[in-house]
């Protein structure tokens, strides 16, 4: 592989990263907010995510599930740690890292990008 395909790969991974931290959490179990705005954010979310899936059947070509899974479980933290950090010692932090947010968030993020990953994965 070229330097310059890893470092369009590490750039892509980055995206998703950063984005990905501004989609914690998909979905707040501990506050309120409008459902119109949940549901732009949720949707938002699922679109990211399942875009992610995609490009790594594209970027990954030869990788397995258990290597797609642990690639997403990173990204996820990474996304996650970044929004903690954007938003530390804000208030914001402790409604919104809790457990079940996170665990929720987790979950859903790994279900639809790896669910992304297999569909086109079976396409292509």
């Amino acid at each position: 592989m070229t330097k310059k395909k890893k470092w369009m790969r590490m750039a892509i991974f980055l995206f998703f990263v950063l984005f990905g931290a501004a989609a914690f959490p998909i979905y707040n179990l501990n506050k309120e907010y409008d459902r119109m705005l949940m549901l732009l954010i949720m949707l938002s979310a699922v679109v990211l995510y399942y875009s992610l899936g995609v490009c790594e059947k594209v970027m990954l070509p030869g990788a397995e599930i258990p290597q797609i899974i642990l690639l997403n479980t990173g990204l996820v933290l990474l996304s996650m740690g970044c929004r903690y950090l954007w938003e530390l010692e804000e208030v914001s932090n402790t409604y919104n890292f809790t457990v079940p947010n996170a665990v929720l968030h987790i979950f859903a993020v790994l279900l639809v990008s790896t669910f992304a990953w297999r569909i086109s994965k079976k396409d292509g």
